[in-house]
């Protein structure tokens, strides 16, 4: 699959290619990405339709947690970006 401008999709601070697939998961997948501003190289937590049938308060204690931790071996959460059909957390690419 090639990296064309069709693969690129983004958000007010953030672009990712959805060609270079990191991992996905039941209600999400992840994406290579990069911070529109400093071009440094972020993860970008894409979640899908089936992530809108989980109940609100079980996706804000995701990210809650996310936001409390602090470990090397835990990835950084960086922001968490809602959109009118998107929702994404962009988290720190090691």
């Amino acid at each position: 699959m090639s990296s064309g401008s069709n693969n690129i999709r983004g958000s007010r601070s953030f672009v990712w290619d959805v060609s270079k697939l990191l991992g996905h998961g039941a209600t999400s997948s992840v994406y290579m990405g990069r911070n529109k501003n400093t071009g440094d190289e972020v993860a970008v937590k894409v979640f899908n339709k089936q992530s809108y049938y989980r109940p609100d308060n079980v996706q804000m204690r995701e990210f809650d947690v996310m936001q409390k931790l602090s470990h090397d071996n835990i990835v950084k959460l960086l922001a968490i970006e809602e959109e009118v059909r998107l929702s994404h957390i962009v988290l720190k690419r090691n």
